[in-house]
């Protein structure tokens, strides 16, 4: 089972390196943009895309997840 956890990972991470280097074109500075262009306006806390680089037929990004004790309630 553990052997087979590594293969699959190893398999992710080959796929996510990929992307990485097809995807070069910085995308981020527009996204929220775009998304507030049709109504879908998010605040600091849901802006967690951190990275966003968009190429040919696909996108590659990073997000920052943030402490939920400090933002949400209870």
């Amino acid at each position: 089972m553990n052997h087979e956890l590594t293969l699959e990972n190893e398999k992710y991470a080959q796929s996510s390196a990929q992307a990485k280097d097809n995807c070069q074109r910085p995308a981020r500075v527009f996204l929220y943009d775009t998304m507030e262009t049709i109504g879908m306006r998010y605040g600091p806390t849901f802006r967690i895309m951190t990275e966003l680089f968009a190429g040919p037929s696909a996108s590659y990004g990073v997000i920052s997840i943030p402490g939920n004790k400090a933002i949400m309630p209870m």
